[in-house]
């Protein structure tokens, strides 16, 4: 019983110091995946302009 919950202890305080580091890792790897989006964008810019004015117009507009 008392080793079964030395063992809780371990897991729990290996838990607790993982989490941050997962956090963290998680941040970077999104603050990287918006960083390419924002590239994308810029680099093509013009036709994710031209793509959003098309729904606007009645040409293209289902009845």
């Amino acid at each position: 019983m008392l080793l079964n919950v030395l063992i809780y202890r371990v897991n729990f305080i290996i838990f607790k110091l993982v989490e941050p580091i997962n956090l963290i890792l998680n941040v970077r790897s999104y603050l990287i995946v918006v960083e390419c989006n924002k590239r994308s964008i810029e680099s093509y810019g013009e036709s994710t302009q031209i793509w959003s004015i098309i729904p606007l117009t009645n040409k293209y507009r289902t009845p």
